[in-house]
């Protein structure tokens, strides 16, 4: 049984198997049954209540209240500033104008914003949530989410537990505050004006930059960086940080901590800084330069492709004026301010 409650006389609608489809309008309350049940609020500010199965909850004009309930329910807010709960099973929110709050709940939800300033909560299970153009609140919850603020200004994005990722690359260039958590948190930027925060011991993090040129430095607790679209820089922080180029000439810098820098395609430029580091070096990817290798301390990665051994790589290193040379495929690595004599076999390490 569908029934929907107007504002006056009751309105009974009943279903007597499976489907139901039911309109009011005015401050209405539409309950739906054990069915999968269409309730359409129409105009005044309803409350549409599904039940166990699939529904589909439309609120209308107007700020409204949708309740999915069990089942795999689709609500929409329409107009007006709307409170939308999934509830259990995988649901879809859309909020579409207006500030709306939309709560997932159990399951793997989809959550989308609209056009206001708009509050979405995952809740439990793996969801999706996605702003819009006005200044959201995107909060994961348990499960590994994935959140994307959308074109507005100032969009707070938060994990929470799981192995998030924080997508605040909306292509504006508008800034977003990413706040990660337990997990192991991906977070896309687009622009330097990006704030990403994680707290310490919440897991092996990654910022991935897209930018049109400059770089950006690893925040506190982030352990690994990569450098997407036209970013030309990337530096580390005091952990044990992963930094790896793309196609430009990229200068990558690392700091206190066993950095590991790949440069990638192009004429790089890598700085390990203090600690144990690795400098992965790749065949046929231009002249790169590491600014501060220390024999005996830190290592060459160089491909198995061009050398049968360790003791392969250290014969083929030779004198140049500046320092050291390594042929790779046709291009190299020049390591300055160091003769072939002062590298051992075990400087080397092939992958």
């Amino acid at each position: 049984m569908t029934c929907c409650w107007a504002r006056r006389a009751p309105t009974r609608c009943w279903a007597a198997r499976a489907t139901t489809r039911c309109t009011a309008a005015g401050h209405d309350r539409l309950e739906g049954g054990a069915g999968a049940d269409t309730l359409l609020g129409g105009a005044g500010a309803d409350v549409l209540l599904g039940a166990a199965a699939a529904d589909s909850l439309d609120g209308g004009a107007e700020d409204d209240l949708l309740a999915g309930g069990e089942g795999d329910d689709r609500l929409s807010g329409a107009e007006g500033n709307d409170l939308l709960t999934g509830g259990a099973g995988a649901d879809r929110l859309a909020g579409d104008a207006g500030a709306d709050t939309l709560l997932g709940g159990e399951g793997s939800d989809l959550l989308q914003g609209g056009t206001g300033a708009d509050l979405l909560e995952g809740g439990a299970g793996a969801d999706t949530l996605e702003g819009g153009p006005g200044t959201d609140r995107l909060q994961g919850g348990a499960g590994d989410d994935l959140l994307r603020g959308g074109g507005g200004t100032g969009d707070v994005l938060r994990g929470d537990e799981g192995a998030d990722t924080l997508d605040g690359a909306a292509g504006d260039r508008l800034p977003a505050l990413l706040l990660g958590g337990p997990g192991d948190d991906l977070f896309w930027i687009d622009s330097r004006a990006d704030q990403v925060v994680e707290a310490a011991g919440s897991g092996q993090d990654t910022v991935w930059a897209i930018l049109s040129g400059g770089g950006t430095e690893l925040p506190a607790q982030v352990e690994d960086l990569v450098l997407m679209g036209a970013a030309l820089f990337g530096r580390g922080n005091g952990l044990g940080n992963r930094l790896t180029g793309n196609g430009q000439d990229n200068l990558l810098l690392g700091e206190a901590g066993a950095d590991t820098l790949q440069g990638g395609l192009g004429d790089d430029t890598l700085g390990g800084g203090a600690g144990a580091d690795r400098f992965i070096l790749d065949s046929s990817a231009g002249i790169d330069t590491v600014l501060d290798f220390a024999p005996g301390l830190d290592r060459l990665l160089v491909p198995a492709t061009g050398f049968p051994g360790r003791a392969d790589a250290l014969a083929a290193l030779r004198a140049v004026s500046v320092g050291s040379f390594l042929p790779l495929g046709s291009g190299g690595v020049v390591l300055p301010g160091l003769d072939p004599a002062a590298f051992r076999a075990s400087d080397f390490d092939l992958f």
